[in-house]
């Protein structure tokens, strides 16, 4: 989108690597071989791994525009997570050969992409169920985010307030974007939400307590078990923490 201005993430440029650069990069800083199957993403490239054995893994190239403060942040929270309670479905970090959690690497186009890879967690995407989401799933999936949160609490980095285009507590300065809203009744909308937020809600925001959250607990990164709906088996995605 032109005129977005330093917001991050609104051209979402997505990596295209080929996969056998990938696979390379894989064994070379991972050890990890095995069957690639190309995930989808709105701005990383990212693959599930399967090895020989069974055990399966994401493995995760960055958009260009991540930072090296921000994979710290997030992969943190997945530690922080862990520690905190290790019963919680989320996944978990699996370090590079060098014992990292995460690693730089240049690929073929002289492009430099942060490179991780977490535990794969089974399941379905909660979105996959259609209309037979019922009551006892829902509330096993709030039971979880309010958990997820628990486990979270205490947990600070710098990078916690950046500049994401989808941080609530600054989403004013994307007003002068609306003007790329062709539809005029859609554009008047979004400007009276985003007016409401500058002149009411951000004000409030600030006098109460924060926290990090996860932010973007919707139904495609949420995973049930595909036998029985109401079992939650994972959070995934926290390229949205906050």
């Amino acid at each position: 989108m032109s005129g977005s201005g330093d917001i991050k993430f609104l051209d979402r440029n997505p990596p295209a690597h080929a996969l056998e650069e990938i696979r390379g990069v894989a064994v070379r800083r991972y050890g990890l071989e095995g069957h690639f199957q190309s995930l989808g993403s709105e701005r990383d490239q990212n693959y599930r791994v399967e090895t020989a054995g069974g055990a399966k893994y994401a493995f995760k190239i960055a958009n260009i525009g991540e930072s090296v403060e921000v994979a710290d942040f997030q992969l943190g929270a997945l530690h922080h997570i862990a520690r905190q309670d290790s019963t919680l479905p989320v996944p978990r970090v699996v370090p590079d050969v060098e014992g990292q959690s995460f690693c730089r690497v240049r690929f073929a186009d002289d492009n430099e992409h942060i490179v991780y890879v977490l535990k794969y967690l089974d399941g379905i995407p909660l979105s996959d169920v259609g209309n037979n989401i019922g009551s006892t799933t829902c509330k096993c999936f709030g039971a979880l985010i309010a958990k997820v949160d628990i486990a979270l609490r205490g947990y600070f980095h710098p990078a916690a307030e950046q500049q994401h285009p989808w941080n609530i507590g600054t989403c004013a300065r994307l007003r002068h974007l609306t003007r790329f809203i062709d539809n005029d009744e859609h554009r008047s909308e979004v400007d009276g939400v985003l007016a409401h937020m500058s002149e009411i809600v951000t004000p409030r925001l600030r006098s109460l307590r924060h926290q990090v959250i996860h932010q973007d607990a919707h139904a495609d990164n949420v995973h049930v078990d595909p036998n029985g709906h109401s079992k939650i088996t994972g959070l995934i995605d926290f390229g949205d923490l906050l």
